[in-house]
Parts: C-alpha cells; sequence; structure tokens
C-alpha cells in the first residue's frame, strides 16, 4: 500500500451552466434530495419548475454533501444533472491510480468522515472545503486489490439497498393490514377515519400524530410484541382508552 493524498487521486469538478434547460438537463439535486449513509439518489427536482443551482454533474460522478458533513451525505449520479453549491462532484483523477468504483466508498469512510467533520468551520451550518479535504491521506492499496475490494463493498451495498426496499414494502404492507384491521373492526371508511398508534422504537414515528387519535374514543395499540420474524401479529392487538394511553406514555 501506498499512502496518498486526495488531492493526488480525486478530480474537483468545477464545470458550471447558468442555463441547464439549454444544456439538456432537466434534473436537479440538493442536499434534500441525498440520503444519509445512502448512495443512490432516489428524489431530485425538475428544472422545469426553477432553480438557481449552476454546479453540473455527469453520469458516474460521486456527489458529496460539504454542509454538515456529519450527515454524511454521499451518492453517485446515474443521471446528469446540476446540484447545490453545498455540493462537492468528485471524479477519480487517474482510473490507473484510483478505481473510480472506489471513490464514493472512501468519501463513506469513517476515517474520512471524521477528518471532514473535524476541518469543517461555522456554528449553526459548519462546511468542510476541498481546501482542507485535499490533504485527507489514505492507504491506497494496487488496482488489482481496488478491484477485489470494491466488488465486495458493491456487492454489500446491492443487498443493503435491496434491505431497506424490503423494509419499506413492509411498512406499507403493515399499514395496508392496519388499515384492512380497523376497517374491519370498526368500520372506518378510510386510513384518514381510523385511530391507530403504531409504536415503532427504530424510526421513532406513530401514525398518524397523537392529536388526532382517540377521537371515537378508541385507539388500536401497536409495539414490539406485535412484530414477529415473519410478519406482524394482529391477534394481540389491543384497542385502548385516551385515559389507558396516558399511563403507557
Amino acid at each position: 500500500m501506498t499512502i496518498s493524498r486526495l488531492a493526488d487521486l480525486l478530480t474537483l469538478s468545477s464545470t458550471r451552466t447558468s442555463d441547464p434547460a439549454s444544456a439538456g438537463i432537466d434534473r436537479f439535486v440538493g442536499l434534500e434530495h441525498i440520503e444519509p449513509e445512502n448512495l443512490h439518489i432516489r428524489s431530485w427536482g425538475n428544472v422545469a419548475d426553477g432553480t438557481t443551482f449552476t454546479n453540473t454533474f455527469k453520469r458516474g460522478q460521486v456527489l458529496f454533501g460539504k454542509r454538515r458533513a456529519y450527515q454524511r451525505k454521499v451518492a453517485v449520479a446515474d443521471f446528469d444533472g446540476v446540484c447545490s453549491g453545498d455540493i462537492y462532484v468528485f471524479e477519480s483523477k487517474d482510473p490507473n491510480l484510483l478505481l473510480p468504483e472506489l471513490v464514493p466508498f472512501i468519501l463513506q469512510s469513517e476515517g474520512f468522515y471524521q477528518y471532514a467533520v473535524k476541518t469543517s468551520a461555522g456554528s449553526l451550518s459548519p462546511r468542510t472545503n476541498w481546501t482542507h479535504l485535499a490533504n485527507y491521506e489514505l492507504n491506497l492499496p494496487p488496482v488489482d486489490e481496488q478491484r477485489k475490494l470494491a466488488d465486495v463493498l458493491i456487492c454489500f451495498d446491492e443487498v443493503m439497498t435491496e434491505y431497506k426496499r424490503t423494509l419499506e414494502k413492509h411498512e406499507i404492507l403493515f399499514l395496508s393490514l392496519a388499515q384492512d384491521l380497523i376497517t374491519e373492526e370498526k368500520g372506518a371508511s378510510s386510513f384518514e377515519d381510523m385511530n391507530v398508534q403504531i409504536i415503532d422504537g427504530d424510526r421513532g414515528k406513530s401514525y398518524p400524530a397523537r392529536n388526532q387519535l382517540f377521537k371515537d374514543g378508541y385507539c388500536l395499540f401497536l409495539n414490539a410484541k406485535n412484530v414477529t420474524r415473519t410478519g406482524f401479529e394482529f391477534s394481540d392487538c389491543e384497542f385502548i382508552t385516551k385515559e389507558r394511553d396516558s399511563l403507557l406514555s
């Protein structure tokens, strides 16, 4: 392995366009469109709706959120677009030195994040900058070993991505089953008419907002005991009153 500076490995894109639409660009990406610890861009804005962003990026380049670096926002672009000035656009300077597929994983590594946060300045909205990031050093293996490492990391990312998709589908199914259950038990005509409090400790969510509960004097209370390895167990759910809920809060 050789110790390398980030400045010797990455190119920071400085390409700009004042008229994205005329340049054939129809999507823009802000920090709000990049999910923490998710290398895939799943949402974006439409240039036709208006944007002041001028930084351009191309498919395959890596986007790094320099504002509030502790949020760990790194993503690989799978389309061309423009992005916020709070997003750096990186790519490998020399594929024979640093494999392009490895770039996002370097920027997502714990060591790099700690360095980015340490070099950030500002109280309310701290930002790091390329002058500091360029000096970050890392041990870089030969390209053939980088390929093996990248293959493993890409495979792991694919597994995690599919896992997250499964969780999202599970949540949709969960709410659908809850709707069917409430409709059957209490005759509610829609989900908005239902009184259901779903306690999700991992995500900290409650559906719907608590001030909408108990409007008909009852609430379906679901907690960890109703979640099993194979799905959701509704047979042991309980309908509780507002008074009972005050004791559980």
